[in-house]
């Protein structure tokens, strides 16, 4: 728990690192794992609003994984970060993710 707070951030895991090189091989890929869908996680709540009711992966070709992000509200600083994290999610996974968005209204 407390690598995978350390790692979710900006910084990468670093094969070298004191905390990680304990753990074995499988411990640390659940590790990379963990922190990338954390990261993403904290992005669809950057602007700590509550804005996305809910998000659904799937996969649909060899080269890309959709994600369904459903929102009520101004969205678009989550969607700008995501942006930002689809390299990582590469990196990780080697897939393109692709973002549909289905906005839900605010009740008046």
């Amino acid at each position: 728990m407390a690598n995978i707070t350390r790692f979710h951030r900006k910084r990468a895991i670093r094969r070298k690192e004191p905390d990680i090189t304990e753990l074995d091989s499988r411990e640390r890929e659940a590790l990379r794992v963990l922190t990338v869908f954390i990261r993403l996680a904290e992005t669809l709540d950057r602007s700590h609003t509550a804005l996305i009711q809910h998000v659904r992966f799937s996969c649909t070709d060899q080269e890309s994984t959709h994600l369904e992000i459903v929102t009520r509200g101004d969205y678009q600083l989550e969607l700008w970060g995501m942006e930002n994290e689809k390299m990582t999610f590469k990196k990780k996974f080697g897939k393109i993710l692709v973002f549909k968005v289905i906005i839900h209204p605010i009740p008046q």
